[in-house]
């Protein structure tokens, strides 16, 4: 993290208020910050390039409404993003210092190409249509993710997600995600990497997948997995470590296998599934397994999914600001300051 970014938003969030309390969006525009009292307001005054920091808590969406690309529709509690912008959060996973996105439709659509989003939770709906080089980051959903329309080159890391659909015709680059649902979801077009899926569906067209973990069963017993039909073809896996199945196809649906690690036995894969900790156990045939040698899963790669899920962008962790001021006349303030870069 950059230390010029780093005082940046910390002289910027204590100028605001000597509060704290109240909910402040931050507008950063060519280096000029301005303060707004809701997200409505604030997304409207974006303009490209611009810097957007959502404060902590729930934030709502009822009110919002989007006339559509034309102009000519009512689509209400939507809140569409359609300019080039960067929206940062406190993080998914920091309880009551948590942003959340409470409920609506959180859409980004054609004029947001380049736009990325970063430390969120999503109660609401979330969609990208039609708009290129997008990246979802470090986000949480807990209802439906969208990536529909006419699109490339959407990247989507470091996020707890159920329930996503990916219907447009450039797909999208998935890499260290969690997946905990299969309701509703579709993979087309995309380039799939060290994810864990909780489940597996046949439900992927024309993608690659490689260094993946797939919970097939979660009692210790393996079965033999048919991978392919009249929606899933036009497949490759490879480097994959299927928990709980042996998968196999057939050569009508075009899929390939390629150094697959099968049958492994849940008990024997995480370190501490109950509390959330899927760095795999030394047991584990994913160990090592990977195409670059690293583990399978959201812990390969070079660079791994971040275990405290902070987001990259400083944010107050800890606030204590004395009511009155003390004998000198200065107010006390304690403040802790937490990001991780990488």
């Amino acid at each position: 993290m950059k230390k010029s970014m780093f005082f940046f938003v910390v002289s910027l969030l204590l100028a605001i208020s000597s509060d704290l309390t109240a909910q402040v969006f931050v507008v950063e525009h060519a280096g000029v910050s301005s303060t707004f009292t809701s997200i409505k307001t604030a997304v409207a005054a974006l303009q490209n390039d611009d810097k957007l920091y959502l404060p902590t808590g729930l934030i709502s969406l009822s009110g919002c409404v989007w006339t559509g690309y034309a102009g000519n529709e009512n689509q209400g509690n939507t809140l569409a993003i359609t300019k080039r912008v960067s929206i940062y959060g406190a993080g998914y996973n920091q309880g009551i210092n948590s942003t959340i996105i409470s409920d609506g439709h959180f859409f980004i659509g054609t004029g947001a190409e380049g736009t990325t989003v970063s430390g969120i939770r999503f109660d609401g709906r979330l969609t990208i249509d039609n708009v290129s080089n997008v990246m979802i980051s470090r986000c949480k959903t807990n209802y439906y993710f969208y990536v529909q329309g006419t699109c490339a080159n959407n990247y989507i890391t470091e996020c707890d997600m159920v329930m996503l659909s990916v219907s447009s015709t450039g797909g999208v680059i998935m890499t260290k995600n969690i997946i905990n649902s299969n309701n509703g979801t579709t993979y087309q077009n995309s380039t799939i990497s060290n994810n864990i899926f909780f489940f597996f569906n046949n439900n992927f067209v024309n993608c690659s997948l490689m260094n993946n973990v797939f919970i097939c069963s979660r009692n210790d017993v393996n079965t033999n997995l048919m991978v392919g039909n009249g929606s899933t073809r036009n497949n490759s896996f490879s480097y994959n470590l299927w928990v709980g199945a042996n998968p196999y196809t057939t050569a009508d649906y075009n899929i390939t296998f390629s150094n697959e690690k099968v049958n492994q036995l849940f008990s024997e894969t995480f370190v501490d599934f109950g509390a959330g900790n899927y760095h795999l156990k030394s047991v584990c045939q994913g160990v090592n397994a990977g195409n670059d040698g690293k583990d399978v899963g959201i812990y390969g790669t070079a660079i791994p999914f971040k275990e405290s899920r902070l987001p990259a962008i400083p944010f107050f962790a800890i606030k204590s600001i004395s009511s009155e001021t003390d004998a000198t006349g200065k107010l006390p303030v304690s403040i802790t300051v937490q990001a991780q870069d990488r």
